[in-house]
C-alpha cells in the first residue's frame, strides 16, 4: 500500500518520486496510468519543496543564533 505523501520523511518522498519516475519510462503506460504517475510525482516533488523549505528556514534561524525548537519529520 502506497503511503500519504503529506506524511512522508525527505528520503522516503525522494525514493518514491525515483520510483515513480522509473515507472514512467515503460512505453507501455497507457494515458490514463501516465497521468496518475505524473500527478503523483507532482505531489512527491511538492513534499521535497516543502521539506527541504523548511529546514531552509530552521537553518537561517540558527544562524542567526535562534533557538530551533527540535520537531522529528514526518
Amino acid at each position: 500500500m502506497k503511503k500519504n505523501v503529506e506524511n512522508m520523511n525527505l528520503e522516503e518522498a525522494i525514493e518514491a518520486l525515483e520510483k515513480t519516475a522509473a515507472q514512467m519510462e515503460d512505453p507501455a503506460l497507457g494515458m490514463e496510468k501516465s497521468l496518475a504517475l505524473y500527478e503523483r510525482g507532482m505531489q512527491l516533488s511538492q513534499r521535497c519543496r516543502t521539506l527541504l523549505e523548511g529546514y531552509e528556514k530552521r537553518i537561517q534561524m540558527l544562524d542567526k543564533g535562534e533557538e530551533v525548537p527540535f520537531e522529528s519529520e514526518q
